[in-house]
């Protein structure tokens, strides 16, 4: 809907996002959260975007 809208999502929402659709579900000191499936936080922030209609 555009920049501003009532639809954004929030900042924790966003790392929840990435955080689900990463490789690894804890925190490591060299690997980070490991790489993020594209595919998979697409599918994530597109089902989070229509409910939140």
């Amino acid at each position: 809907m555009g920049i501003g809208s009532s639809t954004d999502p929030s900042l924790q929402k966003v790392i929840d996002i990435l955080q689900y659709a990463s490789s690894r579900s804890s925190f490591d000191q060299k690997m980070g959260y490991g790489y993020v499936d594209a595919y998979m936080a697409y599918g994530r922030a597109y089902t989070e975007g229509r409910l939140a209609r």
